[in-house]
């Protein structure tokens, strides 16, 4: 999709239940850890997202050339991936993906011992990656750019023959990912620690047994957002968990701001909007934890004529599209006041009514933000 056209309207009100796609950061971690293993345990399915499909195409055996497209997830955990498990390859994608860095993750790999060459521009895609035994030990990565890195590296970590202890340099963005990895890795058996600027990781297999995969907060958060903009409205929002790891659980503490009130059932949420609430005149955030979430405020502000400043953006820059660059250029042609920096977003003003014609970058979060 490259261009989203909207058309003015009023909902009196809005009541449902949806049940979102399976969690894609969960979905692709099992299924990485998965093949490594062997499969030595399973999960249910995954999800038929984009980014799953082109996991499960990439890690089937025998295929040679694999296809990321957009997916920048797959591209970072295929590369660690096939550096230990056997055979050839080439990883390639669409001509975006091919301009997301991937230096420090490679640097890392060819560190421990991989065998990784570029086939066009030097630290980026496509890579061309020889899969063999990897002793491990000490490795240092540069976290500062993307957690994909820092977890790729984690994911491979049992599967060396003396483990990994992995350096972490910079300030480390996107934590919460890593702390999901994290978390799943332990739940799966895996011998691991974590420490500031340090994360330890024995060489070992998983347990046996099934894994669920959870409902995706990324998906979720939409609705929420839906909610808040129709008064009256009602939402019930299935396959979600309270105590989920997923980074975007924590958008039902902000949702609050903006006259959502949530109610949990069993791995369930309802999602009401109070018509009596008062909205704040201004809202300010650092979605450093959760910088998917970032287009989804900062139209959800322009919508109700909310003053925004959103911070902590600098992965925005190196996702699917320039994010950041794309919601100033598509806020602007709303008729709002938007400033950028490298990291932050500041919006004033409100959208009005009327047609509206939107470049998606394809961008699927584009879309879905704007929408």
């Amino acid at each position: 999709m490259k261009l989203l056209q909207l058309h003015p309207g009023i909902f009196s009100t809005f009541q449902g239940s949806i049940t979102p796609e399976k969690s894609k950061s969960i979905a692709n971690r099992l299924l990485v850890l998965k093949a490594l293993s062997v499969n030595a345990f399973e999960t249910d399915n995954p999800g038929a997202s984009d980014d799953v499909l082109r996991m499960i195409e990439g890690l089937k055996p025998g295929v040679k050339t694999i296809d990321a497209g957009m997916a920048g997830t797959a591209l970072r955990f295929l590369t660690a991936a096939f550096s230990v498990l056997p055979g050839e390859r080439i990883l390639t994608g669409s001509a975006r993906l091919k301009e997301r860095p991937m230096k420090p993750l490679t640097d890392a790999l060819r560190e421990l011992g991989a065998a990784i060459e570029f086939l066009e521009n030097p630290g980026f895609a496509p890579l061309k990656i020889t899969g063999k035994p990897i002793k491990g030990g000490k490795v240092n990565i540069n976290a500062a750019v993307s957690s994909q890195f820092v977890s790729a590296l984690m994911m491979i970590a049992p599967f060396t023959e003396n483990g990994l202890e992995i350096r972490l340099e910079g300030r480390e963005v996107s934590e919460s990912y890593t702390a999901l990895t994290a978390a799943l890795m332990q739940s799966l058996g895996f011998e691991l620690s974590r420490k500031p600027g340090y994360i330890t990781i024995a060489p070992g297999k998983p347990d046996t047994g099934f894994y669920p995969i959870e409902a995706d907060w990324s998906a979720a958060s939409y609705w929420l957002a839906f909610t808040a903009l129709i008064p009256g409205s009602r939402v019930e929002i299935k396959g979600l968990y309270d105590n989920s790891l997923q980074s975007d659980r924590q958008v039902t503490e902000l949702i609050n701001n903006f006259g959502v009130k949530i109610i949990w059932k069993e791995n369930s949420l309802i999602s009401e909007n109070d018509p009596n609430a008062t909205l704040p005149k201004r809202f300010e955030y650092d979605f450093s934890q959760m910088p998917d979430q970032a287009q989804t405020f900062a139209f959800l502000c322009a919508a109700l004529g909310i003053q925004a400043r959103l911070t902590g953006l600098q992965t925005l820059r190196h996702k699917e599209t320039d994010r950041i660059k794309a919601l100033q250029s598509e806020l602007e042609k709303c008729g709002l006041k938007v400033e950028s920096d490298n990291a932050s977003l500041s919006v004033g003003g409100q959208i009005t009514a009327g047609k509206l014609f939107l470049s998606t970058y394809n961008d699927h979060r584009m879309a879905m933000a704007g929408a």
